[in-house]
């Protein structure tokens, strides 16, 4: 008696190492990637015609109603002098909402001048 031959199984594409380049590619996004803190609130800042660098150490966040943020928790004018009598930074990094004042930073840049601050850089975004 003669038995059909079993056909030979076909050997499917091995996925495990398209698993691993995919797994690879992960990791290396995740370490490469950037990872800012969330702001306090959203800021819009400003357009200019003349464009900067923001290498900045301290930011200092006003937004558009005129709440400031330092270091990421929201402090008010008075809270501001006590965290800036702290420890007080040689440049802050002042990003403004572009709905607000000049005339409502002079109080800001009034107390960071008093509490030693040297250099203060006002961030803007560039106009297209």
């Amino acid at each position: 008696m003669q038995l059909p031959r079993p056909s030979p199984r076909r050997r499917g594409d091995d996925l495990l190492p398209l698993i691993n380049i995919i797994f690879l590619l992960l990791v290396f996004f995740m370490v490469a990637g950037t990872m800012t803190p969330p702001e306090t609130f959203p800021v819009r800042p400003p357009d200019t015609e003349a464009g900067a660098s923001a290498d900045s150490e301290t930011d200092l966040l006003v937004g558009p109603a005129g709440e400031l943020a330092w270091r990421g928790e929201r402090v008010s004018l008075d809270g501001l002098d006590e965290r800036l009598g702290a420890e007080p930074p040689v440049r802050v990094v002042i990003r403004a909402d572009a709905a607000v004042a000049s005339r409502e930073l002079m109080p800001v840049l009034a107390r960071l001048r008093a509490a030693g601050v040297k250099r203060v850089t006002l961030i803007t975004l560039r106009s297209t």
